[in-house]
């Protein structure tokens, strides 16, 4: 028998080779060339790969056509009836066989019910997919993403359709007719539409899986720097997406609208993951700067992140030393200057004890505020000492200690008073009396009338 070099015609045009050796017709299948098939004196040849065809060949014509064919391609019924050609030459007994382009279809109801889980989530619902009219179920998914086919009936071969050829899986994807279920995670670099088919026996499913491009979202948002002037700093963001996105910052200026920067002092890295800042003034203060991510898909937009140039907290204002009576409130107030304005903390040291932080209570309120007022109920906060921490986030600065006087009644036996008295009675003086102080006197005896003296106060 001659031998002919192997054809491919895809399955648009599907070329199938038919010989004769010694009275005995054979099927061959140029995309392989391995050689007959099966024999044909039944003139029923079976397909290697669960397709079959009848073929009625008048064998007395160099070139005839093949009265009848019926394409038993499982799931494909609707192709019974084609129209083909015998192309040869009879001294040879050597012919091909060329099918009519026809769509490639599969049967609604093959292999029974077909569910489809998308994504790493494996206790996620399942949906039920229904076929298009020709028969065909569809399924899109991101990619890198994961698909998971579960029949009703477990196929118990697949293969993947390119150009009507078959081929193997893809990569990543396992058939496990055991249980009817076939899964696949495409790696990088799977995109577009790939056509499976499942069979078992005589029934075939199609599944076209869309792998579709992952559109930009971002992972790493940009943060508010605060800096002192003449300092560099940066802006970081990053985004997801395939194909991988470009980037694009913008700066608001005044709250204004966004606008796209450029490649210009004291702007650099504008159209990457990072903008850098160099040499920051004061000018600068308050601009907001913001990311925008574009692939073929779409785009994404960062958050805005505010650039502050501004100066370390300083204490301007000393808190004072107080003195009240038991029971009075009292207030130390200070003053401090920085950028951003700083935060401020009064703390406390009681008997000379470590300072530590306040909180607003029944004694103190304005704690953290620029004055701290004490209601002094009692003597226990006498001699106590109050400072203040004012705080951004280029530093802090803590002001001086005031100490709180807390006077409370006295008893006094005269020591410094001097009083002159008609009847015979204590006489003595009381020093460093303070204004609204209550003073009480003791006497031995019990005067009846008083004469002041010359040094009474």
């Amino acid at each position: 028998m001659r031998q002919i070099d192997p054809m491919h015609l895809g399955d648009a045009d599907r070329s199938l080779k038919i010989a004769c050796d010694d009275g005995r017709w054979r099927l061959w299948e140029s995309e392989n060339h391995k050689g007959p098939i099966e024999d044909t004196l039944s003139r029923s040849i079976s397909h290697y790969r669960s397709r079959s065809v009848t073929i009625d060949i008048d064998r007395d014509e160099a070139e005839t056509n093949v009265r009848s064919v019926q394409d038993l391609t499982p799931g494909r019924l609707s192709r019974s009836k084609m129209s083909w050609r015998v192309f040869g030459v009879i001294a040879a007994c050597l012919f091909f066989v060329t099918s009519s382009a026809v769509a490639q279809t599969s049967s609604p109801t093959a292999l029974g019910t077909v569910s489809v889980r998308t994504g790493f989530n494996l206790t996620a619902p399942v949906t039920v997919l229904v076929a298009d009219g020709g028969g065909i179920r569809h399924v899109q998914m991101p990619e890198l993403s994961r698909v998971e086919l579960t029949f009703g009936t477990a196929p118990t071969s697949a293969f993947l359709l390119v150009n009507g050829a078959q081929r193997d899986l893809p990569t990543g994807s396992h058939l496990d007719p055991p249980t009817g279920t076939f899964a696949w995670a495409p790696v990088a670099g799977f995109l577009g539409t790939f056509r499976l088919a499942f069979v078992k026996g005589t029934s075939e499913v199609l599944v076209d899986v869309m792998i579709q491009p992952i559109m930009p979202a971002f992972a790493i948002q940009p943060v508010t720097r605060v800096v002192v002037p003449g300092t560099t700093t940066t802006f970081a963001a990053a985004a997801s997406g395939n194909p991988a996105p470009a980037y694009q910052w913008q700066v608001s200026i005044n709250s204004g609208a966004f606008a796209d920067l450029s490649e210009a002092a004291p702007y650099s890295g504008t159209t990457t993951a990072t903008l850098t800042v160099s040499n920051a003034t004061v000018g600068l203060d308050g601009n907001q700067y913001r990311c925008v991510a574009t692939n073929a898909v779409g785009s994404a937009t960062s958050q805005a992140a505010t650039l502050s140039v501004g100066v370390a907290p300083a204490v301007t204002t000393q808190p004072s030393n107080r003195s009240v009576a038991a029971g009075a409130v009292a207030a130390f107030t200070a003053a401090a200057s920085g950028t951003p304005a700083p935060a401020f903390q009064w703390q406390v040291s009681l008997n000379s004890g470590v300072f530590v932080d306040l909180a607003d209570s029944a004694t103190y309120t304005g704690a953290m505020t620029a004055t701290l007022t004490v209601v002094s109920q009692t003597g226990s906060v006498n001699g106590s000492r109050y400072r203040v921490v004012v705080t951004n986030v280029l530093g802090s600065a803590t002001s001086a200690a005031a100490t709180l006087t807390v006077y409370g009644a006295q008893t006094l036996t005269p020591a410094a008073l001097r009083f002159a008295a008609t009847k015979a009675g204590a006489t003595g003086a009381v020093t460093a009396v303070t204004a609204g102080q209550a003073v009480t006197v003791n006497f031995a005896g019990t005067p009846s009338a008083w004469t002041a003296s010359g040094d009474q106060s």
